[in-house]
């Protein structure tokens, strides 16, 4: 009944207003699958980026983790070494100590010795000047 009721014209312009959707739906199908294609190439893109970082942030990882296994290992090193060195040093300058220890008793002991000397040399001469000047003062 509703073509009873419209015109050829009418018709006609609703024809042509179809078509004119019908191709617009057809660009925008392939607009939609053009931009579809390139969300899906950003996407492959994108985890390509995704999975290449984190392959390197793995590497970086594992060098770190290298890095401080070997700093910690040259450090307990370095440790162990100074520690070797002090007690070294500190054996040797124990044994110095030691040495120069011995070295003041013995000089102490030798002063002691040459001014005990020199004490009864000086008791000699100072006898022989007493006897010496009591002769002049008689004779």
């Amino acid at each position: 009944m509703e073509k009873l009721l419209t015109t050829r014209e009418e018709e006609e312009e609703r024809k042509e207003y179809i078509q004119q959707i019908v191709q617009r739906e057809a660009k925008a199908a392939v607009e939609v699958a053009r931009l579809e294609q390139l969300l899906h190439q950003a996407t492959e893109e994108r985890e390509a980026d995704l999975s290449k970082r984190n392959v390197e942030i793995k590497k970086l990882k594992s060098d770190l983790s290298q890095l401080q296994k070997s700093s910690n290992e040259t450090n307990k090193r370095i440790k162990t070494d100074s520690m070797k060195q002090e007690l070294t040093d500190t054996k040797t300058s124990e044994g110095k100590c030691d040495r120069l220890h011995q070295s003041i008793t013995q000089l102490r002991t030798q002063l002691a010795q040459a001014v005990a000397e020199h004490r009864q040399s000086e008791q000699v001469l100072r006898s022989r000047k007493i006897k010496l000047s009591r002769r002049w003062r008689r004779g």
